[in-house]
């Protein structure tokens, strides 16, 4: 069984970020970002800030601070901790009200035709077989479960999916790709004071434990229908 990150992100969620601050000057002398990180193709309009650094993505939108790392998530937590954490540490008084960790994880079988028994076993709850019936054969199951994890509360999302290749990789809704579980593992914390400067750093700094934790159930989750 094959396990793949497909997507990771810290994201600071608020309302009214003043993006009219974060031009490349401001961001190179606040040292959030160094000239190397602002060398790319960045784009600035009125509702959006994008810059696409050598190791993540800095996203900034009126509503949420977010950075993708585009390098193995186990060695982002220096970079997302100088860029957000100066982010909020030099705007302390910006309404953040929420942060969250995430991590996408596809699983996929090493031939396509044990996804459906794989999927079964591993997935197939009895109240789910018992609406379904006699449609089992070509039917598809999930998971969903919640529980309170490194101070966050952890929502994961299990669903089968159909893949595709992609320039940048990634996932489309198609009707032809080898079929995969898409494992969607969100680390949620709504911030308790506003500004939650002191609380937005000690989320940040569990991103290694976060992202540990979730290669763990996604890896868990893939072996689980050869142990039934």
């Amino acid at each position: 069984m094959a396990v793949e990150l497909v997507n990771a992100s810290a994201v600071i969620v608020g309302h009214d970020v003043n993006l009219s601050i974060f031009r490349p000057p401001w961001l190179r002398d606040q040292k959030i970002l160094s000239d190397e990180e602002l060398a790319g193709d960045v784009v600035i309009t009125p509702l959006m800030v994008r810059i696409p650094a050598p190791t993540f993505e800095l996203l900034i939108l009126p509503d949420r601070v977010q950075v993708r790392p585009s390098d193995d998530p186990g060695k982002a937590q220096s970079d997302i901790l100088r860029v957000l954490g100066g982010i909020v540490s030099t705007l302390p008084h910006t309404p953040f009200t929420a942060i969250g960790l995430n991590f996408d994880y596809l699983m996929t079988p090493e031939e396509h035709a044990e996804f459906q028994s794989w999927n079964k076993d591993s997935f197939a709850a009895p109240f789910s077989v018992d609406v379904i019936g006699s449609a089992q054969e070509e039917a598809r199951f999930g998971a969903y479960y919640s529980f309170d994890t490194l101070e966050m509360c952890l929502k994961a999302d299990l669903k089968p999916v159909r893949r595709t290749e992609q320039p940048e990789g990634g996932i489309l809704k198609s009707s032809t790709g080898p079929e995969a579980m898409l494992g969607k593992f969100n680390f949620h914390r709504d911030l308790k004071e506003r500004p939650g400067v002191s609380e937005i750093l000690q989320v940040l700094g569990r991103w290694n434990d976060a992202a540990s934790l979730a290669l763990m159930m996604a890896e868990s989750a893939s072996v689980r229908g050869g142990q039934g």
